[in-house]
Parts: C-alpha cells; sequence; structure tokens
C-alpha cells in the first residue's frame, strides 16, 4: 500500500514493480485530471508512460524512409533502362514514362500586380497538422 504524506511516497510491503506501477497510476491520474482542467493551447496535454508506442512510431518512420528511398532507387533504374523508351513491359506488368504538364498561376506575380483579383480569388482553408519533435528541455 503506498501512503501519501506531505507529497511523499511511502512504500510498505511492496515489491520495487508495484511501487512503480502505483506511482505511475498516481501521476498518470494526476496529471490526467490537471489536464481536464487545464485544456488550453498555454497547458499541454501530459501523456505518462506511453514512451515505448512513440519509439514503435519512430521505428515505423524509419523503415518507410528506407522503403521509399530503396522504391525511388528502383524507379530510377527502369527509368535509366527505358532509356529513350516511353513504355516497357516485364512479363505481364507495362512501365510507362511519359511526359506530363502542368499549368499553375503564379499567386505571388498576381498578389503583386493584381491583389484585388487575388484577395477575391483567394479561399482559405484550416485543417490540423500533426507533429512529433524533440522537445527541448530547459536548465532550471
Amino acid at each position: 500500500m503506498i501512503f501519501l504524506n506531505n507529497n511523499n511516497f511511502k512504500k510498505e510491503s511492496m515489491t520495487n514493480e508495484e511501487f512503480v506501477e502505483a506511482v505511475k497510476y498516481i501521476l498518470n491520474h494526476e496529471l490526467l485530471s490537471l489536464n481536464d482542467k487545464n485544456n488550453s493551447k498555454e497547458n499541454p496535454l501530459i501523456l505518462v508512460d506511453k514512451e515505448a508506442r512513440l519509439n514503435r512510431y519512430d521505428v515505423i518512420c524509419s523503415y518507410i524512409k528506407e522503403l521509399e528511398a530503396e522504391k525511388k532507387s528502383i524507379e530510377n533504374f527502369f527509368k535509366s533502362e527505358m532509356d529513350g523508351y516511353e513504355t516497357a513491359y516485364i512479363g505481364d506488368r507495362k512501365l510507362t514514362l511519359k511526359n506530363q504538364s502542368r499549368n499553375t498561376i503564379d499567386t505571388q506575380k498576381l498578389r503583386t500586380e493584381l491583389p484585388d483579383i487575388a484577395n477575391a480569388y483567394t479561399k482559405t482553408t484550416t485543417s490540423k497538422v500533426f507533429k512529433i519533435s524533440q522537445r527541448v528541455l530547459k536548465n532550471v
């Protein structure tokens, strides 16, 4: 059993593993209740005991990077093999390499030369962007 006394934890008849799990539970419970009260941009959510899942995410991202690099390498190999040809066959698979055109509007030039028209045709959309970055801890 854990006793709370003036923010001190005391263990009695507990293994170290039980004590660690109990402390994690209490911290998680306290942090979640704090998060419920302080849900805002200034007071971010603190997730406890989620490192393993985040580490797995990092491993998967690393695999994806490696696989994308390998995919690009294979594409470049076939592009060089098709030198001058638009179509190639490997068994029942068809590979094509064709020029493709795309028309775009130079928005910077449009905003400079015709700002009223640029504003009239500018559409703003909002979306949530998920990012994971390394937090820089400040020395206290």
